[in-house]
């Protein structure tokens, strides 16, 4: 009875830190609701859009990794692969001490109204941070905005103001070390972005 019970609570112990990336069409794989995670969505709010995100990258605790083949827009084809358990904590450690979950200005949406935009999340357990902007999808966007050169594209960000460029930056950081961690190659998976209530997951699909 005593053996019987220790297995059980055993069991329990690890079934919240298995990420189900083998999982069944009903389970899902938490995002948002991580406890440590780094994620790049795209997300659509115009008119005639259907709402839907669109997952670029997701790397969570245990090394593993699913991304999409398009970098900018996201969305399928995915692919899935692992990389050292320590690289995705190593690295919240080294943002937490660069000082990016304790910079109020970077928490600013850089977005209009009926937009596109990317989202960047980082959860390192108690800490959280969320970044969006539209500046990858379109063309030329500045802090006033969506807008045409004043010259060239290099030139009009030069003009802007200082706090947007820090903003910029550290969105430009940030994605050059994310990238780092997606895998040189990867097995195809079936699967897409899940999202209920602001919570966004990782649904599998069935082969």
């Amino acid at each position: 009875m005593k053996l019987a019970l220790f297995l059980v609570l055993a069991l329990a112990c690890l079934l919240p830190t298995t990420l189900h990336l083998g999982a069944t069409n009903d389970e899902l794989v938490a995002i948002t609701d991580a406890e440590q995670v780094v994620a790049v969505t795209t997300h659509d709010w115009g008119l005639g859009s259907d709402g839907k995100a669109k997952l670029i990258v997701a790397v969570w605790a245990d090394g593993s990794v699913i991304w999409s083949e398009n970098r900018t827009d996201g969305g399928a084809p995915y692919l899935t692969g692992k990389i050292e358990p320590e690289s995705c904590p190593k690295l919240l450690k080294r943002l937490e001490l660069d000082g990016y979950f304790s910079n109020e200005s970077l928490r600013h949406a850089r977005f209009g109204p009926d937009a596109r935009f990317t989202s960047i999340l980082i959860k390192n357990k108690n800490q959280e941070l969320k970044m969006a902007s539209w500046h990858e999808l379109y063309n030329v966007c500045t802090s006033a905005g969506i807008t045409s050169f004043k010259g060239t594209r290099l030139e009009s960000l030069g003009d802007d103001k200082k706090e947007y460029l820090h903003y910029r930056l550290a969105w430009a950081e940030l994605r050059l070390m994310i990238n780092h961690l997606i895998p040189l190659n990867g097995q195809s998976t079936n699967g897409d972005i899940h999202m209920e209530h602001g919570i966004i997951s990782w649904a599998p699909h069935s082969e």
